[in-house]
């Protein structure tokens, strides 16, 4: 029905925008939000949504796919870490 260069392309097309939604969106998102709760709840949210990625799109062993949501949890965890302060120097909880 549809050739195999098609659906690779369309599996592809898929596979690199849930990519940039995930990484752009977690950022975004942890910008806007100023509870340290809620911060928390998205990491935690990012990194299931990042794990179940990279299980299903990917060819990436056990082992990879705990290295790389590793990484991108650190990735989300230093991005929160350095935007704690406001402008005014108050701690932002």
């Amino acid at each position: 029905m549809y050739s195999e260069d098609c659906v690779t392309q369309l599996v592809t097309f898929i596979s690199v925008t849930i990519a940039a939604i995930l990484l752009n969106g977690s950022i975004v998102g942890l910008y806007f939000a100023r509870s340290s709760g809620t911060r928390l709840g998205m990491i935690t949210a990012f990194t299931v949504l990042f794990a179940l990625s990279m299980a299903f799109f990917t060819n990436a062993r056990r082992a990879e796919a705990f290295a790389a949501t590793a990484a991108y949890a650190a990735v989300l965890v230093v991005f929160i870490s350095g935007n704690l302060v406001s402008e005014k120097g108050n701690v932002i909880d």
